[in-house]
């Protein structure tokens, strides 16, 4: 039951039903010790980030289990890394990393982070490549986050476009794009951002313009629309026009 309580709750966060998702998520988790994290994650996943690190260090602190523990480090990590709080959201994941290297999400987090600042792109690379390595090789997360994929070969090509491996980076960015990812909204934008910044990086700029467009678009009220949005205004766009980045 409490399995296909969660898939009701994660298909309305897979629409951009945010306010859906919180209501399904009160009625559902509000006596469980995942609470804080499920609540924490919808409204990292809706943009909202001072409830979400609210909730979330609530949820650290009251975590009653291992699993609830690092998933809500990991989402904290995020909504530090959103709200440009660089070394917090690193040693979130370092965290995460070291509780379950079998997870390749930290790591992915980890080589984003890195992108987004500008800096160690070698060390980006590595853990980019060792997130993928990790998902293709964990049966559980190619089973329950086939979306995932999408996202981690995104952030694998932007860190090849830093490394002038522009043929891969395209087309990894092509299979980013493709499966899965599609079925849901917010991973697919965050594919979108990821695509833009990756073309961005490669001097593309109306093929990048098109994809922070399109995640916009994908998810108009959430974290990467909203995402994407702020890169359309870095180079001046607006509207359904943006001009090059």
């Amino acid at each position: 039951m409490q399995t296909l309580l969660a898939w009701l709750t994660g298909r309305a966060v897979a629409r951009c039903d945010h306010d859906g998702a919180l209501r399904l998520a009160h009625r559902f988790f509000w006596k469980t010790g995942a609470a804080p994290f499920v609540r924490g994650e919808i409204l990292l996943t809706a943009g909202r980030y001072p409830e979400a690190e609210a909730v979330l260090h609530g949820g650290l602190s009251g975590a009653q289990t291992p699993v609830d523990g690092f998933m809500t480090l990991e989402a904290l990590g995020n909504v530090l890394m959103d709200t440009g709080r660089y070394e917090e959201a690193e040693r979130c994941f370092e965290s995460v990393r070291d509780l379950r290297p079998g997870r390749s999400v930290a790591r992915r987090a980890m080589a984003e982070l890195l992108l987004r600042q500008g800096k160690e792109p070698e060390r980006a690379l590595e853990l980019a490549g060792r997130a993928l390595a990790v998902y293709r090789g964990s049966l559980l997360e190619r089973l329950t986050c086939p979306e995932r994929l999408g996202e981690t070969l995104a952030v694998h090509a932007w860190a090849l476009a830093l490394h002038g491996s522009t043929s891969e980076a395209i087309e990894q960015i092509e299979q980013a794009l493709q499966g899965r990812v599609r079925k849901n909204r917010p991973a697919f934008a965050h594919v979108r951002f990821l695509a833009g910044m990756t073309m961005k990086s490669l001097g593309r700029s109306t093929e990048a313009a098109e994809h922070f467009r399109g995640g916009r678009e994908t998810d108009p009220t959430g974290r990467w629309g909203t995402l994407c949005a702020a890169a359309l205004g870095e180079s001046g766009s607006s509207g359904e026009e943006a001009g090059p980045m």
